[in-house]
């Protein structure tokens, strides 16, 4: 699963091109997003599903099987600029897609977040911090890895709490928070991710599950659905 931060500073043109063309770091994402999938799937159709979260985070496409399918909804979507989206709630974008995969029947489940790190909701809408999900997602066996994409107007003092946050839960599920500054470093930096999700998937084979803790997992699982059934009743 994929989580695309397009809040409203997603649309500055900050990110260097080789050309010395500044570029949108929605534009930069997205396009080697796509280019670093379209690579790795060497022919094979990858399983994926994408949420965007601005000032709430939303299952835009359920896991579905080919980039194909995925690629008008990555296409169709861009930072958002009305009030009251400017924030990213990276944290409650990762609930929805730990669900989202938890209900896929991909062999191998991942969530890879993919933010300029500013402006992160708090307190999230999910209510939990990224390392209470980070154990829920260890629970059941989901790596998230993050890429941050650092414009140059990009500020340690915006993006350094996010940043450290990305960077525990990548530790806690056994992912990788990246860093990149121009398109390149984002096809590189995405590139080990999917290498390493890669990985997974040629390891556990086409039809193997996860093995759950079954107490942990259960628990996981249970977290999910409270959450879901207290976001549709309005609590």
């Amino acid at each position: 699963m994929v989580v695309l931060d397009n809040s409203a500073s997603m649309a500055e043109e900050d990110v260097p091109s080789l050309e010395n063309q500044l570029l949108k770091r929605w534009d930069v994402a997205t396009n080697e997003l796509m280019n670093v999938l379209q690579d790795r799937s060497n022919g094979t159709e990858w399983t994926v599903g994408l949420v965007l979260c601005a000032g709430h985070a939303e299952l835009v496409c359920p896991a579905v099987q080919g980039l194909s399918s995925l690629e008008p909804f990555i296409r169709g979507a861009g930072p958002q600029q009305q009030s009251g989206l400017s924030e990213t709630d990276l944290s409650s974008g990762l609930v929805v897609a730990l669900e989202a995969a938890m209900a896929s029947d991909a062999p191998a489940r991942a969530v890879l977040l993919i933010s300029d790190g500013e402006n992160n909701a708090t307190p999230p809408e999910s209510g939990k911090t990224m390392q209470q999900l980070g154990q829920v997602a260890k629970a059941l066996n989901v790596p998230c890895h993050s890429l941050e994409v650092a414009g140059a107007s990009n500020s340690n003092q915006k993006t350094s709490v996010t940043r450290q946050n990305l960077k525990q839960l990548g530790e806690i599920t056994g992912g990788i928070a990246v860093q990149a500054n121009t398109p390149m470093q984002t096809r590189e930096e995405l590139d080990k991710v999917m290498k390493a999700v890669g990985t997974v998937r040629q390891q556990i084979g086409e039809y193997k599950r996860w093995p759950l803790n079954a107490v942990v997992a259960i628990t996981a699982a249970l977290f999910l659905t409270m959450y879901q059934f207290l976001k549709r009743n309005g609590y």
